[in-house]
């Protein structure tokens, strides 16, 4: 199951990103609703259906049933007319939250997971001073034609990781402020929430 929260304003989770960007682009009449072949096309598109044509333990007519059953226990929002035309955004990410037949992405590495192992190049997982002076180094400033090495001294290091701390990580351990972990790392490179 997805790991995915239903809290619409606070939220910075890539999937529901992926999900709200791809929705409104299949949403081409801006109805609020998309049809429910296209909602299952943006399931196996974004990699939540691995081997559907083998496992049926979410079809079709799963996706209307479930739809149907979530617009219906909310008694503020029905519309019997208006569920006729498709799945809403809303109730298409309770699906992707709560069903166990939904899968986490079928995708083997993020970016955010690319970049960090990357720069925490000996796998200590975490990114620290020496991982930053490092990727400084390899960095190459162009003046007037003469290639020059960038280079940060451990103090401004442990500055930058200490103002990434404080923007994503109010709650770091004193012995860990100077580190950044995978979770912070992820949160860095995630896109701005609306």
């Amino acid at each position: 199951m997805v790991t995915l929260s239903l809290d619409l304003v606070n939220d910075i989770d890539a999937d529901r990103f992926d999900i709200e960007e791809s929705f409104e682009a299949l949403d081409v009449h801006k109805t609020g609703r998309l049809g429910f072949d296209r909602a299952y096309m943006l399931f196996l598109g974004l990699g939540y259906l691995e081997n559907y044509k083998k496992n049926s333990s979410f079809s079709l007519d799963m996706l209307k049933e479930f739809a149907k059953q979530i617009e219906n226990d909310s008694q503020d929002d029905r519309d019997d007319e208006g569920f006729e035309l498709g799945i809403k955004l809303e109730t298409l990410l309770k699906i992707v939250a709560t069903h166990p037949s939904i899968l986490q992405r079928n995708r083997p590495i993020n970016f955010a997971q690319i970049g960090f192992e990357l720069i925490d190049h000996d796998r200590k997982g975490f990114i620290d001073a020496s991982d930053i002076q490092r990727l400084c180094s390899d960095v190459v400033k162009i003046d007037n034609h003469v290639h020059k090495e960038v280079i940060i001294s451990t103090d401004e290091a442990k500055a930058m990781i200490e103002t990434t701390n404080d923007m994503f990580a109010h709650n770091t351990d004193d012995g860990k402020y100077h580190q950044l972990n995978p979770l912070v790392f992820q949160k860095l490179l995630a896109p701005p929430s609306p």
